[in-house]
Protein backbone atom coordinates (compact mmCIF):
# COMPACT_ATOMS: atom_id res chain seq x y z
CA UNK A 1 0.00 0.00 0.00
CA UNK A 2 1.36 3.39 -1.05
CA UNK A 3 1.99 5.95 1.67
CA UNK A 4 -0.05 9.17 1.34
CA UNK A 5 1.68 12.14 -0.30
CA UNK A 6 2.81 14.39 2.54
CA UNK A 7 4.19 17.17 0.29
CA UNK A 8 2.55 20.56 -0.40
CA UNK A 9 0.45 21.05 -3.47
CA UNK A 10 1.23 23.96 -5.83
CA UNK A 11 -1.76 25.97 -4.57
CA UNK A 12 -0.75 25.45 -0.94
CA UNK A 13 2.78 26.66 -1.74
CA UNK A 14 1.43 29.78 -3.42
CA UNK A 15 -0.77 30.56 -0.40
CA UNK A 16 2.18 30.15 1.99
CA UNK A 17 4.40 32.37 -0.18
CA UNK A 18 1.68 35.04 -0.40
CA UNK A 19 1.31 35.08 3.40
CA UNK A 20 5.08 35.30 3.88
CA UNK A 21 5.30 38.10 1.34
CA UNK A 22 2.57 40.03 3.15
CA UNK A 23 4.34 39.86 6.51
CA UNK A 24 7.76 40.62 5.03
CA UNK A 25 6.43 43.69 3.20
CA UNK A 26 4.56 45.22 6.11
CA UNK A 27 7.18 44.14 8.63
CA UNK A 28 9.91 45.89 6.63
CA UNK A 29 7.87 49.09 6.58
CA UNK A 30 7.68 49.06 10.36
CA UNK A 31 11.44 48.61 10.59
CA UNK A 32 12.05 51.79 8.55
CA UNK A 33 12.41 54.78 10.83
CA UNK A 34 10.31 57.69 9.48
CA UNK A 35 12.77 60.10 11.07
CA UNK A 36 15.60 58.58 9.04
CA UNK A 37 13.64 59.00 5.80
CA UNK A 38 12.84 62.62 6.60
CA UNK A 39 16.43 63.36 7.58
CA UNK A 40 17.52 62.00 4.20
CA UNK A 41 15.03 64.33 2.49
CA UNK A 42 16.37 67.29 4.48
CA UNK A 43 19.92 66.46 3.37
CA UNK A 44 18.83 66.22 -0.26
CA UNK A 45 17.20 69.64 0.05
CA UNK A 46 20.45 71.09 1.41
CA UNK A 47 22.37 69.60 -1.54
CA UNK A 48 19.93 71.29 -3.92
CA UNK A 49 20.60 74.64 -2.22
CA UNK A 50 24.36 74.19 -2.65
CA UNK A 51 23.91 73.35 -6.32
CA UNK A 52 21.95 76.58 -6.82
CA UNK A 53 24.88 78.65 -5.56
CA UNK A 54 27.30 76.81 -7.85
CA UNK A 55 25.00 77.17 -10.84
CA UNK A 56 24.59 80.90 -10.25
CA UNK A 57 28.38 81.32 -10.40
CA UNK A 58 28.87 79.06 -13.42
CA UNK A 59 25.96 80.44 -15.46
CA UNK A 60 26.55 84.06 -14.38
CA UNK A 61 22.86 84.35 -13.58
CA UNK A 62 20.92 85.27 -10.48
CA UNK A 63 18.81 82.44 -9.15
CA UNK A 64 16.20 82.47 -6.46
CA UNK A 65 14.53 79.65 -4.58
CA UNK A 66 10.81 80.38 -4.33
CA UNK A 67 8.52 79.01 -1.64
CA UNK A 68 4.74 79.10 -1.75
CA UNK A 69 3.43 78.67 1.78
CA UNK A 70 -0.40 78.80 1.87
CA UNK A 71 -1.96 80.35 4.94
CA UNK A 72 -4.38 77.41 4.97
CA UNK A 73 -2.27 74.59 6.40
CA UNK A 74 -4.49 72.00 4.71
CA UNK A 75 -3.17 73.13 1.32
CA UNK A 76 0.11 71.81 -0.07
CA UNK A 77 3.29 73.83 0.24
CA UNK A 78 5.49 73.98 -2.84
CA UNK A 79 8.80 75.35 -4.06
CA UNK A 80 10.59 75.98 -7.36
CA UNK A 81 13.53 77.86 -8.88
CA UNK A 82 13.57 81.06 -10.93
CA UNK A 83 16.48 82.81 -12.65
CA UNK A 84 17.30 85.97 -14.59
CA UNK A 85 20.12 87.31 -16.75
CA UNK A 86 19.47 90.84 -15.52
CA UNK A 87 21.32 92.41 -12.61
CA UNK A 88 19.07 91.60 -9.69
CA UNK A 89 18.87 93.17 -6.27
CA UNK A 90 17.21 92.27 -3.01
CA UNK A 91 14.07 94.38 -3.21
CA UNK A 92 11.56 95.31 -0.58
CA UNK A 93 7.88 94.94 -1.41
CA UNK A 94 7.66 98.72 -1.82
CA UNK A 95 10.54 98.77 -4.32
CA UNK A 96 9.03 95.93 -6.29
CA UNK A 97 5.65 97.64 -6.51
CA UNK A 98 7.30 100.84 -7.81
CA UNK A 99 9.11 98.94 -10.57
CA UNK A 100 5.96 97.07 -11.56
CA UNK A 101 4.06 100.32 -12.06
CA UNK A 102 6.14 101.16 -15.13
CA UNK A 103 5.74 97.79 -16.82
CA UNK A 104 3.00 96.95 -19.29
CA UNK A 105 0.81 93.96 -18.68
CA UNK A 106 1.56 90.86 -20.72
CA UNK A 107 -0.92 89.03 -22.93
CA UNK A 108 -1.93 86.92 -19.95
CA UNK A 109 -2.85 90.10 -18.10
CA UNK A 110 -0.13 89.39 -15.56
CA UNK A 111 2.67 91.87 -15.08
CA UNK A 112 6.15 90.45 -15.81
CA UNK A 113 8.65 90.27 -13.00
CA UNK A 114 10.45 93.64 -12.77
CA UNK A 115 13.85 91.93 -12.67
CA UNK A 116 13.14 89.40 -15.40
CA UNK A 117 12.84 86.32 -13.22
CA UNK A 118 11.21 83.30 -14.84
CA UNK A 119 10.83 79.65 -13.83
CA UNK A 120 14.05 77.71 -14.38
CA UNK A 121 13.91 73.91 -14.63
CA UNK A 122 17.67 73.27 -14.70
CA UNK A 123 17.76 72.38 -10.98
CA UNK A 124 14.16 71.33 -10.31
CA UNK A 125 12.79 69.77 -13.49
CA UNK A 126 9.21 69.17 -12.36
CA UNK A 127 8.16 72.51 -10.95
CA UNK A 128 6.59 73.16 -8.57
CA UNK A 129 8.14 70.55 -6.29
CA UNK A 130 6.79 69.27 -2.98
CA UNK A 131 8.34 67.91 0.20
CA UNK A 132 7.83 64.21 1.01
CA UNK A 133 4.63 63.32 2.81
CA UNK A 134 4.76 64.25 6.48
CA UNK A 135 7.45 66.94 6.11
CA UNK A 136 6.56 70.64 6.14
CA UNK A 137 8.11 74.10 6.01
CA UNK A 138 7.43 75.57 9.44
CA UNK A 139 8.85 79.01 8.66
CA UNK A 140 11.63 80.76 6.74
CA UNK A 141 13.82 83.52 8.16
CA UNK A 142 15.58 86.04 5.89
CA UNK A 143 18.45 88.37 6.68
CA UNK A 144 17.99 92.07 5.95
CA UNK A 145 17.95 95.31 7.86
CA UNK A 146 16.00 93.18 10.33
CA UNK A 147 15.47 89.44 10.40
CA UNK A 148 12.13 88.63 8.79
CA UNK A 149 10.26 85.48 9.81
CA UNK A 150 7.70 84.26 7.27
CA UNK A 151 5.19 81.47 7.85
CA UNK A 152 2.88 82.03 4.88
CA UNK A 153 2.94 83.71 1.50
CA UNK A 154 5.59 83.85 -1.24
CA UNK A 155 9.20 83.69 -0.02
CA UNK A 156 12.41 84.20 -2.04
CA UNK A 157 16.02 83.25 -1.26
CA UNK A 158 18.50 84.81 -3.72
CA UNK A 159 21.72 83.31 -5.15
CA UNK A 160 23.97 85.80 -6.93
CA UNK A 161 26.64 85.20 -9.63
CA UNK A 162 29.35 86.59 -7.33
CA UNK A 163 28.80 83.65 -4.96
CA UNK A 164 26.81 85.61 -2.40
CA UNK A 165 23.65 83.97 -1.04
CA UNK A 166 20.95 85.70 0.96
CA UNK A 167 21.49 84.63 4.57
CA UNK A 168 18.51 82.62 5.71
CA UNK A 169 17.22 79.79 7.83
CA UNK A 170 14.71 77.24 6.58
CA UNK A 171 12.78 75.52 9.36
CA UNK A 172 11.30 72.10 8.59
CA UNK A 173 9.12 69.91 10.79
CA UNK A 174 6.98 66.78 10.83
CA UNK A 175 4.54 68.67 13.12
CA UNK A 176 5.19 66.15 15.88
CA UNK A 177 8.58 65.69 17.49
CA UNK A 178 11.08 66.20 14.66
CA UNK A 179 12.48 69.57 13.61
CA UNK A 180 15.38 70.71 11.43
CA UNK A 181 16.94 74.05 10.57
CA UNK A 182 18.88 74.63 7.36
CA UNK A 183 21.11 77.65 7.96
CA UNK A 184 22.53 79.18 4.76
CA UNK A 185 25.79 81.11 5.15
CA UNK A 186 25.70 84.24 2.95
CA UNK A 187 29.41 84.46 2.01
CA UNK A 188 30.16 80.79 1.37
CA UNK A 189 26.73 79.35 0.59
CA UNK A 190 27.42 76.58 3.09
CA UNK A 191 24.32 74.89 4.46
CA UNK A 192 24.45 73.80 8.09
CA UNK A 193 21.84 71.28 9.21
CA UNK A 194 20.64 71.48 12.81
CA UNK A 195 18.38 68.80 14.31
CA UNK A 196 16.19 71.36 16.06
CA UNK A 197 14.36 74.60 15.41
CA UNK A 198 16.96 77.35 15.98
CA UNK A 199 16.28 81.03 15.33
CA UNK A 200 18.52 82.78 12.81
CA UNK A 201 19.46 85.35 15.44
CA UNK A 202 20.75 82.59 17.73
CA UNK A 203 22.65 81.00 14.85
CA UNK A 204 24.41 84.28 14.11
CA UNK A 205 25.72 84.50 17.68
CA UNK A 206 27.13 80.96 17.68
Amino acid sequence: MKSPNKGFSFIEMMVVLAILGFFITFGARKLVNPGTEMKSSVRKFSVMIKSLRNRARIDNRTYRLVFDLPEDQNKEQSYWVESTEKQALLLSEEDKEELEEGLEESETKQKPDPQGFATDTAVIKNAPAYLPRGLFFDSIELEGEEIETIKSGRVYIYFFPQGYVQGSAIHLTNKENLNWTLAIQPLTGQVDIHSSNIDLKDLQTQ
